[in-house]
């Protein structure tokens, strides 16, 4: 005979069965697809296209670790080590972090930093779909929300090793967490962001107007709404202010990461 907890575990995993049948199979589904054919346009693009004075030798890694995503990559495999200081500081730590991590698995950094872009563009995808629904109960609207951001022309630079698709990731993941009322792992998320790209910083505004909005659905006061979790809206910035410190510790210039990165 089945208990309570037993009941109660069945309906979470059928609901978790559902979510993933009806909400994260499209997510997946459009983020594989927009892939193949984003991976696709540029091998194609190899074979065929002249080749100019940047023109450089290599496959699919090769384009996708380009330009800026050459020293994230390099950060990745030797950390913020550098004869040029300059050269290094406007990478913000949160995205080569992970690549770091997935380079545990992986043994190839160039790899790495590449998994690390399209598997944030992946949970970008699923935390889009779940804030849409926070204010659309159609399901049409969410799908046609993820394929957007799965088939914007823009969405190709999220499979580059770039922070763009970590940055996207975490702001979509605070706003999420804010809109359920989920405060600390908000402006922890929040602080992510921050330490991803220092315009994160600036994630701290929609923070406030979410946070007010609620205290005025609640009818609380101004007085009664700054509370204990009106504060945690500080650590926000931390994120960037503790890599500036970095940066004054480790370049000898506090500004130089934000001076670098703007």
């Amino acid at each position: 005979m089945n208990t309570d907890a037993d009941t109660a575990s069945q309906k979470v995993s059928l609901t978790f069965a559902q979510w993933i049948r009806a909400e994260a199979s499209w997510v997946v589904m459009m983020f594989v697809a927009s892939r193949l054919f984003v991976f696709g346009m540029i091998l194609w693009s190899r074979m065929t296209m002249h080749r100019g004075k940047f023109w450089q030798p290599g496959g699919l890694l090769t384009v996708l670790t380009q330009y800026d995503g050459a020293t994230y990559v390099a950060i990745v495999k030797r950390g913020y080590v550098s004869t040029d200081p300059a050269s290094v500081a406007y990478c913000f730590p949160v995205f080569p972090m992970l690549g770091k991590l997935l380079k545990i698995f992986t043994a190839d950094p160039q790899l790495a930093a590449t998994l690390a872009s399209n598997i944030s563009l992946l949970g970008a995808g699923l935390l889009l779909n779940e804030l849409v629904r926070t204010d659309f109960a159609e399901l049409k609207v969410r799908r046609t929300a993820v394929l957007f951001l799965m088939f914007s022309p823009a969405s190709a630079f999220l499979s580059n090793a770039y922070p763009e698709s970590t940055f996207l990731m975490l702001s979509i993941g605070t706003l999420l967490a804010a809109t359920q009322e989920r405060w600390l792992l908000a402006c922890l998320l929040g602080m992510l962001t921050s330490a991803t790209r220092p315009v994160g910083v600036l994630i701290v505004l929609p923070l406030l107007v979410e946070f007010l909005s609620q205290a005025f659905r609640d009818r609380r006061s101004i007085r009664a709404a700054v509370d204990r979790r009106f504060l945690l809206l500080a650590l926000v910035p931390c994120g960037a202010l503790l890599f500036m410190l970095y940066g004054y510790l480790r370049f000898h210039h506090p500004f130089l990461p934000a001076h670098n990165s703007l």
